[in-house]
């Protein structure tokens, strides 16, 4: 693998590691993509890959603000 092709790919993810990282299985990337509610990919060949400042972007736009309960909810 030449140089330039190597730091290319380290700023990717195949979606084993993708679902590792996330604490996914690879099915739940699977789906999430036929939902349209996961991070962008990209096919390389034949394999998946998810570009790392775009899944960072995806998980941005994704947070939640904590919400408070009333203590009387909590019961």
């Amino acid at each position: 693998m030449t140089r330039v092709l190597m730091d290319i790919m380290t700023k990717y993810f195949d979606r084993y590691d993708l679902a590792d990282a996330l604490g996914v299985h690879v099915r739940t990337l699977d789906r999430w993509h036929r939902e349209r509610r996961g991070p962008p990919r990209t096919i390389v060949g034949r394999q998946i890959m998810y570009r790392g400042e775009a899944v960072e972007e995806w998980l941005r736009a994704n947070e939640q603000a904590a919400v408070r309960v009333p203590a009387s909810a909590r019961r």
